[in-house]
């Protein structure tokens, strides 16, 4: 079962061009690698959320 959250997320991603995608997707990335050398932990929820923020582009 999808949560209301899975169904816009997958609307904005329908509704974004590749290259905005691309973008979202390396800043999100970016996010993490800065966190993991802040020392955040790869089982924090920040880090974990950010990481399913990725998945879902």
């Amino acid at each position: 079962m999808t949560s209301n959250n899975d169904k816009r997320m997958e609307s904005l991603s329908q509704m974004m061009s590749e290259g905005l995608a691309k973008k979202v997707e390396k800043a999100l990335l970016e996010v993490l690698e800065m966190a993991i050398c802040q020392n955040f932990k790869e089982s924090s929820k920040f880090v974990r959320d950010h990481l399913s923020y990725v998945k879902k582009l």
